[in-house]
């Protein structure tokens, strides 16, 4: 009974301190607003107060809008950069093709403009090589209506000869390599002065086979029994065996069918 009165006691002093306190902090706000010279006491209180906190939160404002603006540039940047990458690209690609272009016209102007005595040319592209045809077989552009005809001989740069027409269609033409595999074609060795019978082995290569005695020099060159001696293929080595009376040359064509673009067919 004595505690339940003490605490009562307890709380109606709290109620009337806190009743107290709140009436004179309603009475020291009423003068400082009802007197001039507080109200401007108590703005600059306030100012002096808020000024910190304003420009904290206008640099974090500055800041946070800089930060954003450096991350729209830098997106620019990239995309701007990444098309004139794309650009450089294609300009790239375009120079490699007015390269070639140029290079393709210059070299036909070289074709066209070469004066071969006694031989009548048709101008052929190569559209199959081998790997994409026949084995050492050829798929030309040029057919029977351009004149072509079985058997005619085909030349890279007009003087090397390199194989025969073997098909003819109304537009386009088959040819078989003298390197073709067992395909043989009459040569002369031009310092030797020795006729025989080239023998292909495939890739442009050849072989002959000539009596041992026979005097081999190495970049003599074979050429087609004709009074102008066109080239077919050059020495590389000969093979013999003391036991045999035979020795075997091997040959080479002296141009890569693989690199070139066009042929020459002798009408």
């Amino acid at each position: 009974m004595m505690h339940y009165r003490q605490d009562k006691k307890n709380i109606s002093f709290f109620k009337k301190k806190s009743f107290v306190s709140f009436a004179i902090i309603i009475l020291f706000a009423s003068f400082i607003l009802s007197n001039k010279t507080t109200r401007n006491l108590g703005g600059r209180f306030v100012y002096f107060v808020s000024r910190p906190f304003y420009f904290i939160g206008h640099s974090v404002s500055n800041g946070f809008s800089s930060y954003v603006y450096l991350l729209k540039t830098k997106h620019a940047l990239e995309n701007h950069n990444n098309e004139l990458k794309a650009d450089l690209e294609g300009a790239y690609v375009r120079l490699q093709a007015m390269n070639l272009t140029l290079e393709e016209n210059n070299k036909l102007k070289e074709i066209l403009g070469r004066k071969i005595s006694g031989k009548n040319f048709v101008l052929a592209n190569i559209v199959a090589k081998p790997g994409n045809s026949s084995f050492d077989t050829l798929i030309l552009d040029a057919g029977e209506k351009d004149g072509v005809k079985a058997g005619s001989t085909i030349f890279v740069d007009g003087s090397i000869a390199v194989g025969s027409i073997l098909e003819v269609y109304p537009s386009s033409s088959k040819a078989i390599l003298y390197s073709a595999p067992d395909q043989k074609t009459s040569i002369v060795l031009a310092d030797a002065g020795i006729s025989g019978d080239l023998v292909g082995r495939g890739g442009g290569n050849f072989e002959i086979i000539l009596p041992r005695e026979t005097p081999i020099v190495v970049g003599d060159t074979a050429t087609l029994p004709t009074i102008d001696s066109t080239v077919v293929a050059n020495v590389e080595s000969s093979v013999s065996d003391p036991s045999d009376p035979f020795q075997k040359v091997l040959l080479s064509s002296p141009v890569n069918i693989q690199t070139q673009k066009w042929v020459e067919i002798e009408k």
